[in-house]
């Protein structure tokens, strides 16, 4: 998409969250300032733009993937202010976040969060990603609510497409391929070897010219622990479940 065409994305946005209609003449919506930025952790172009709502004196920042116009967050910062006496609860928070953000069927809410940042009370909720029951690394949705005004103040969303596929290696397969690599990753002491489920993640390769490229593989979490009273460290193992190849090695002391 052109920057234009992320300009009126980004202004529609403005009009359905400010619950403004498009053909009002005592609103003007305009797109001040925008710029594209790559996140480095997926390789995708962001848009960022910063929208005015001039006669409210409002900014609302809008992010969105520069290709596709999906979605990446925003955020209202004047709904951070404002305080009441009545504090919505879990379910009001949760209707709340659903008004201001699509929620997928595969998501799954992890935790809804209350906390007091000066003045305001606000409520944090956050849903993770599952494909068939496997979760899906770094993907989320994170929804911020002025608790006490009801408005939301944030939203948050990374959520990939993701194609699910029977797994060729087991869980005890991918023990053992743990196994067979000790001498490369512990340090000869006794070893732990533990399987840790399986997850969808990110695996970015960067290509001598161009933008890194980010694919997700579903793999194995194995952790071998060498902890003990007197020293710690542990490498996490991610095995994809189709090739047994090792994806990503992890060391933590």
């Amino acid at each position: 998409m052109n920057n234009n065409s992320l300009r009126e994305h980004a202004e529609d946005l403005v009009f359905e969250q400010e619950k403004i209609g498009p053909d009002s003449e005592a609103v003007s919506v305009v797109c001040e300032a925008d710029e594209i930025s790559v996140d480095v952790s997926t390789g995708r172009d962001v848009f960022c733009g910063q929208v005015a709502v001039l006669e409210q004196y409002t900014d609302m920042n809008v992010r969105l993937d520069s290709t596709t116009g999906e979605l990446v967050g925003w955020d209202i910062p004047a709904h951070e202010q404002g305080a009441d006496s009545t504090l919505v609860d879990e379910t009001q928070v949760r209707e709340l976040a659903g008004g201001a953000v699509e929620i997928p069927r595969d998501a799954q809410l992890l935790e809804v969060t209350f906390e007091q940042e000066h003045a305001a009370h606000i409520a944090t909720a956050l849903w993770r990603h599952l494909v068939n029951g496997v979760e899906v690394e770094d993907d989320c949705i994170v929804v911020l609510v002025n608790s006490t005004t009801r408005n939301v103040v944030s939203v948050s969303r990374i959520w990939n497409d993701i194609a699910d596929h029977e797994d060729t290696v087991s869980e005890e397969q991918a023990v053992a391929i743990a196994r067979e690599k000790l001498p490369e990753y512990a340090t000869g002491r006794d070893a732990q070897v533990i399987p840790d489920g399986r997850k969808f993640i990110p695996v970015v390769t960067a290509p001598e010219s161009g933008k890194p490229v980010c694919r997700y593989v579903k793999t194995w979490t194995v952790i071998i622990d060498e902890s003990d009273r007197e020293f710690t460290r542990t490498v996490t193992l991610s095995i994809d479940t189709r090739s047994g190849e090792i994806v990503r090695v992890q060391n933590s002391l």
